[in-house]
């Protein structure tokens, strides 16, 4: 058995987030045992469900001290010697500057994903023995911006899972849906995401403002929450088709609002990735789509979505309408996306990637206890 311990700042509902657990869970069947630490949130629940122990430190990147570093490097130490850790994969720079300290003097293999395109701090971000990024984008950027060695870094790409259909669902969110006022009978336009400046759901909400101008019957759905979620609230008040605009905040089980949609936007400024796309995907359903980062490579223009330049409302709004207008359109891409995901992102590809990556670490450092 070996014994890995995944560290990030927070387990909130969220990519990341989504990541570890599934990489939790399907290392844990491979007869890994897996520790998780971070500073708690809504899928704790998830991983203990899965009988996997979670430790809980100061970690939340909004609440950095030298306190919360000293206590978090001090547990990560204990938890490293207590449950005989093999292996640290952390998934933040944060978890990564706080453990590589412990990593280091403990002589333990550091691992850590990047999973967005992070900028800034660059002579205070910390990188692990092996590197694992989400996608091409991803390594190109670690090598030209933190000048991290290509032989450090394997490109594993992200994948998504779903328990079994549930032929009920997409009706209860039905219900749910038509209590808050949003109608079946009327498009359903969705975003998904953390509400940070990144994520672009400022130039979202512009470009619906002008959709409704033509489209008045258009619903925009938006799930997440975060520092900008009161910002972009006021933005839609002194909209006259404010009604059409219903923020959701965080949603623990978003797929039946994947399954009700007629399509997905993902107006990101900045992204490592985008898993919130393969969500769509899984249910047949187009994405629109900033043309920057991993969204580039998940989403073909024309094909399975939609690229746009990002921070365009402009190009958003027309490629709305396009979709909106396109009922054909939206069916071909639809269908085209579930064998696009089917074929290229396959659960056990990724788990078998980030698996290798622990075994190769293991096989060049005789300190490792792997085998």
């Amino acid at each position: 058995m070996r014994n890995i311990l995944m560290i990030t700042t927070s387990l909130d509902v969220g990519g990341v987030e989504k990541m570890i657990l599934l990489l939790a869970k399907e290392l844990k069947n491979r007869s890994y045992k897996i520790i998780v630490a971070s500073s708690g949130g809504a899928l704790v629940n998830e991983l203990r469900r899965l009988g996997i122990r979670h430790y809980c430190l100061p970690l939340d990147q909004n609440k950095k001290s030298i306190f919360s570093f000293i206590r978090s490097l001090v547990a990560i130490w204990k938890i490293i010697i207590s449950e005989k850790i093999d292996i640290i994969h952390t998934h933040h720079r944060w978890a990564t500057f706080v453990s590589c300290i412990p990593a280091r003097i403990l002589r333990v293999p550091l691992v850590t994903t990047d999973h967005s395109l992070l900028a800034g701090k660059k002579y205070f971000t910390v990188w692990g023995d092996r590197v694992i990024a989400v996608s091409n984008t991803s390594k190109g950027h670690l090598i030209d911006y933190f000048k991290v060695d290509s032989n450090k870094i394997t490109v594993v790409h992200n994948c998504i899972t779903f328990d079994e259909s549930n032929p009920e669902k997409a009706n209860e969110t039905l219900v749910q849906a038509k209590a808050m006022g949003i109608g079946r009978n009327f498009p359903i336009i969705l975003n998904i995401g953390r509400m940070v400046k990144d994520k672009g759901q400022e130039y979202f909400i512009l470009a619906a403002k002008e959709v409704l101008a033509t489209k008045p019957d258009t619903q925009f759905i938006i799930i997440g929450d975060g520092l900008e979620r009161e910002k972009l609230e006021k933005l839609v008040k002194d909209f006259p088709m404010r009604k059409k605009f219903f923020f959701l905040g965080e949603q623990k089980d978003i797929s039946g609002f994947l399954s009700i949609m007629d399509f997905l936007v993902v107006p990101s400024l900045r992204e490592g990735f985008g898993l919130v796309a393969l969500e769509a995907f899984y249910f047949g359903k187009p994405v629109i789509a900033s043309n920057i980062g991993g969204l580039s490579e998940i989403v073909k223009d024309q094909y399975n979505g939609l690229l746009v330049q990002s921070a365009s409302v402009e190009d958003l709004r027309q490629a709305i309408l396009l979709l909106l207008g396109d009922f054909s359109l939206r069916l071909r891409m639809g269908e085209n996306a579930k064998k696009y995901l089917t074929d290229n992102f396959k659960v056990k590809n990724t788990v078998d990637g980030v698996e290798k990556v622990y075994l190769d670490l293991c096989a060049k450092n005789n300190f490792c206890a792997c085998h």
